[in-house]
C-alpha cells in the first residue's frame, strides 16, 4: 500500500477473538499520519450464528472500495461465485492476469465457468 500498489488493504476476525488481525504490522502509525485511512464494519456470519468484524485500510481517495467490498463479503454468505471473487481481487488492487491462477484453481470443478482471458495473447 505505502508504495502504491495496493489501494486496500482488509483483515477480519470474530468479535470475541482477541488476537491482533494485523499481526502488529503498524498501520494506526501510517492512519495518525494521514497516509492510509481506517474503515471498520461488522457482519454476522449466518452459518456460525458469530459476528465478524471486518477493519480496512485504504490509500487515501480509495475509500469508496470499502461499501462495495462490505456487499460482497455479504454476498458471500449465500452465493460467492467467480464473479464476485474478480470484484474482490479488482478492490484489493490485483490485476486480472495475477488472479487468473487462483480463480481458476477455485473454481475449474465448475464446467460452466469459462477460464479468464488471457490479455498477454
Amino acid at each position: 500500500m505505502l508504495a502504491g500498489k495496493k489501494p486496500m488493504a482488509v483483515f477480519n476476525r470474530y468479535t470475541f477473538e482477541t488476537f491482533d488481525e494485523t499481526s502488529a504490522q503498524p498501520f494506526s502509525e501510517y492512519v495518525a499520519r494521514g497516509t492510509i485511512e481506517k474503515c471498520r464494519f461488522y457482519l454476522r456470519d449466518e452459518q456460525r450464528n458469530m459476528k465478524q468484524i471486518y477493519t480496512i485500510f485504504t490509500t487515501p481517495g480509495e475509500k469508496w472500495r470499502v461499501p462495495i467490498y462490505r456487499n460482497i463479503m455479504k454476498s458471500l454468505q449465500t452465493r460467492w461465485n467467480r464473479d464476485l471473487e474478480i470484484i474482490q481481487g479488482i478492490l484489493l488492487g490485483y490485476k486480472l492476469e495475477e488472479m487468473a491462477e487462483h480463480i481458476d484453481k477455485m473454481f475449474s470443478a465448475d464446467p460452466l465457468v469459462p477460464p479468464i482471458p488471457s490479455s498477454q495473447t
